[in-house]
């Protein structure tokens, strides 16, 4: 009886170790989607109908210079300006000259540069 009762419950651990493996394994791929599916900077660019060349110019596509931004978008003053309303406004830095494409990446997804030291909460 005790053998049984033991088989038991090492079938039910059993199963709730798998039940556990599928859903983080589902949960963990639906992160990356829907991390996937945030456009990137160029993707948002080109909805605005800016083109490649209006940001890379002539110049290697892989030797992007973040000034480049500041020739649409101004100052990093005036883009912090744009941006004041939200609620953390990731345009305003105690650095003073952060590069856009510390957060900015054109082609892959855009990042917090800003929580690589403070915590978001």
């Amino acid at each position: 009886m005790l053998k049984r009762q033991r088989s038991s419950i090492v079938k039910s651990l059993g199963k709730a170790c798998i039940l556990i493996l599928v859903y983080a394994l589902f949960y963990g791929a639906s992160q990356v989607c829907a991390e996937s599916n945030k456009p990137f900077t160029a993707d948002r660019h080109k909805t605005y109908g800016v083109t490649c060349k209006d940001c890379h110019g002539d110049q290697d596509k892989k030797n992007f210079n973040y000034k480049q931004c500041l020739a649409c978008h101004d100052s990093y003053q005036k883009v912090a300006e744009r941006t004041k309303k939200r609620e953390f406004n990731p345009h305003k830095s105690h650095y003073d000259d952060v590069e856009c494409n510390a957060c900015h990446h054109g082609h892959k997804v855009d990042e917090n540069f800003c929580a690589t030291c403070h915590s978001q909460h």
